[in-house]
């Protein structure tokens, strides 16, 4: 595959062309067509442009296409006459059409091919490259033996006009401020640009090759627009940022020529002197007003509120592709790395989490835009017709993780679930906080994990009601369920035929011990495919860990065996499976079983700390800029008290009393699991040592209870040069620039005023 990332676009391309006859050439092509030519079957071929460059009429019936070099006569052309200085445009559609219009009996790749025209001898023959969508491989002028990637195709006319934009430099993160300098193939062509997000116009700025610098010391701008409603309902208000938020130069450019627009518009993220980030970092251009105008902006409450129903209304709770907002999106991998930038759709998301200040988005691919998919690097590489980036509703103001941590806990077991990542994300060149970018669940996504070979076969339910398929045949299962005795045996074999259990099992058993409040009448999915057994799929856990009235303790036995449920969160509706299937004696041993294995192992003590363990410092890292910008957290040291009392504690206990209420629940005698209260004493390394500029912490116990710790620093005389406060137990990276050349100890106290000391070396 050739990539356009291999050209030099800043050159025009030169093809060495094989001519036997000056008079019939190849002009224009065209293999990624989207939004362009359409067929006379309105479909969007890829096509090939043929010119006659000479002063006689040509009849081309002897004439072939073919784009194999082993064959140039794979396709011939009908009886047709071609006037002198006129244009032809044949479709690859591989139809093999020779009325009302042409078709090659072959298709194009978009991944670069050539492509001959012969007679008897070869005429004529290219090297086309891989061309973005909508982008054309064309001579400049008919005249001409130079070829280049066009910007705006033309069909059935001169090339003449059509322009390219080069850069010297392409999006990414540069240490130093950058020149740069935008090259066009039409040097007459005027380009303007915008910094808003804005299309340009020829009422914009014209640009001048200039200096890009760190543009952190802009003023802040979007991040003062106010994003949700003030109502004494709404838990979390709008704060503008008290400092200076990180910024990146973000642009637009376009070219035009006597007003007419000669190039795409090409969006550009660069970012100077900003360089600290260790997650995946994105950034979204957008028209300014398509996110915050009163009217029709997605982010704001707009003219949509209204106070007498205040979390329902606003401009960000309308739904629909009339509020799909055209973006162009690049994604940085962790070493900084373009994967990809193109132009997509987004809709703010979720349901009561567009109250928040902060939304999460719903990123879509479309031919429309240039790009079917997205390919998502810590998905495996899968691509993805679209994708989440969410906030974290429930959790937003205390730990942010609870979801996170729940799901990544889980991904071992028998159900299919979202999978998420944390990352960066910038908005029209402004630090937007902490996302976690997410697989939307719906039957496209079971579609690609079991590689059906169509969605339309999925029955994929939400809260009963159908999202793609049908609910009939789940209704008529729940009524079945609901008027017979499932401690029948007979009834039970009825049910299982239906409802995989062990997905079943494995799935309650994770929202009950993980403590999801907001569940079952609300987060829970169900699917099939052609009549097979229902299971179970795991998302959405925001209300997870610390439930309602701050217990950790919280029941959801009893949650999920009342038949006295509220309305919300478990009306008798929403948990009459379980509670019907708990009737049957071989359910309730398998799930009892399956519990105790699962508490004692995955769902361990030892085992979740590792979990947190490995994705704590990718928040605690870049909590503070997070802070900083929506201040929420309140504090770091707040987050770190709320990790503490809520994740944490949640971590040490809950396998005991899950263990304890099941018992009393499920009228046990007792269970095989041992509650047994742990101390460990502590382990730690520092690295590297000897150390320069900073030091890691790292805890390398098996098996601890995590906490925070106050530590100092001091020298061999107990001189203290540092101190700090509440550190994590897994790892903490700290600053000792201040440290001169020599020997000193590092000391932690924890919550048992237990001492422990490491020594290390600065150079």
């Amino acid at each position: 595959m050739i990539s356009l990332k291999t050209i030099l676009i800043t050159i025009v391309l030169f093809l060495t062309v094989n001519l036997k006859s000056q008079n019939l050439q190849i002009n224009e092509v065209v293999s990624r067509n989207y939004n362009g030519l359409l067929s006379f079957e309105n479909k969007t071929e890829d096509w090939i442009e043929i010119y006659n460059n000479s002063l006689d009429t040509i009849n081309l019936q002897n004439y072939y296409l073919s784009d194999d070099d082993d064959n140039y006569q794979l396709w011939q052309f009908p009886y047709k006459k071609l006037a002198p200085d006129s244009f032809l445009v044949v479709f690859a559609s591989g139809k093999n059409i020779v009325s009302p219009e042409l078709h090659t009996s072959f298709k194009l790749t978009s991944e670069g091919e050539s492509i001959y025209l012969s007679s008897n001898v070869l005429i004529d023959s290219i090297s086309m490259p891989a061309l973005n969508a909508d982008n054309s491989f064309g001579r400049i002028a008919e005249s001409s033996n130079q070829w280049s990637i066009l910007d705006i195709p033309s069909p059935h006319f001169s090339n003449a006009e059509s322009n390219f934009l080069s850069f010297s430099h392409e999006s990414g993160f540069y240490d130093e401020e950058i020149y740069l300098e935008v090259n066009s193939l039409r040097p007459h062509h005027t380009i303007y640009y915008t910094t808003n997000g804005r299309e340009p116009t020829t009422l914009d700025k014209i640009w001048s090759n200039d200096f890009l610098k760190n543009a952190t010391l802009k003023n802040n701008n979007f991040c003062n627009v106010i994003t949700t409603a003030e109502h004494p309902i709404l838990e979390h208000k709008h704060v503008n940022p008290k400092v200076n938020i990180n910024k990146t130069n973000v642009l637009k450019f376009a070219s035009f020529s006597n007003q007419i627009k000669t190039s795409r518009t090409n969006s550009k993220t660069f970012f100077v002197g900003i360089d600290h980030y260790e997650l995946p970092v994105l950034s979204i251009i957008i028209d300014s007003l398509s996110l915050f105008d009163e009217a029709y902006g997605i982010y704001t409450p707009g003219i949509h509120w209204d106070v007498s129903g205040p979390e329902w209304t606003g401009n960000y709770t309308k739904r629909g592709r009339a509020w799909e907002k055209e973006i162009s999106i690049s994604y940085f991998d962790k070493n900084r790395v373009l994967i990809f930038e193109q132009n997509a759709g987004v809709r703010i998301h979720g349901g009561k989490s567009r109250l928040q200040p902060q939304k999460s988005l719903r990123v879509y691919a479309r031919k429309s835009y240039g790009n079917e998919d997205f390919t998502i690097p810590h998905f495996e590489g899968k691509k993805y017709d679209k994708f989440i980036l969410k906030n974290i509703f429930s959790s937003w103001n205390n730990t942010m993780i609870s979801d996170y941590f729940s799901l990544k806990s889980s991904e071992n077991f028998n159900f299919e679930m979202q999978n998420q990542k944390p990352v960066i994300l910038f908005l029209n060149g402004e630090y937007w906080g902490i996302h976690y970018l997410a697989e939307r669940l719906d039957a496209d996504f079971l579609s690609e994990l079991y590689e059906f070979d169509s969605s339309d076969t999925i029955n994929l339910l939400e809260n009963a009601t159908a999202q793609s398929g049908s609910n009939e045949e789940f209704l008529i299962l729940m009524q079945f369920i609901e008027y017979h005795d499932l401690s029948d045996d007979v009834n039970y074999t009825q049910v299982e035929s239906k409802i995989d259990i062990a997905n079943f099992i494995d799935y309650h058993i994770v929202e009950m011990f993980f403590n999801n409040y907001d569940w079952p009448s609300n987060n829970l999915k169900i699917w099939n495919v052609n009549n097979g057994k229902w299971r179970y799929v795991l998302y959405d856990l925001d209300a997870a860990i610390f439930t309602k009235g701050d217990k950790l303790s919280y029941n959801m036995f009893n949650h999920m065996l009342t038949e006295e449920g509220d309305s919300w969160p478990n009306p008798p509706e929403s948990n009459l499976i379980f509670r019907k299937l708990m009737n049957n004696e071989s359910f309730k041993t398998d799930f009892v079983k399956r519990y105790i294995e699962l508490i004692s192992n995955d769902l361990s003590q030892a085992k979740l700390i590792g979990v947190l363990s490995e994705l704590l410092p990718d928040i605690n890292y870049h909590l503070h800029e997070h802070i900083d910008r929506w201040n929420y957290p309140i504090s770091l040291s707040e987050w770190e008290m709320n990790l503490k009392e809520r994740t944490i504690n949640f971590i040490n206990t809950r396998q005991c009393i899950v263990n304890n209420q099941m018992i009393e629940a499920l009228d046990l005698k007792s269970t095989t699991y041992l509650c047994e209260e742990l101390f460990v004493q502590l382990e730690f390394t520092i690295f590297p040592n000897p150390a320069k500029m900073y030091i890691n912490v790292q805890f390398n116990n098996d098996l601890f209870v995590p906490s925070f710790f106050n530590y100092i620093i001091t020298d061999t005389k107990g001189t203290i040069y540092q101190k700090g406060t509440k550190i994590l137990i897994f790892s903490a990276k700290i600053n000792i620039q201040n440290l001169v050349s020599g020997i000193y100890f590092f000391k932690i106290n924890d919550d048992d005023n237990n001492h422990y000391t490491q020594k290390f070396i600065v150079e």
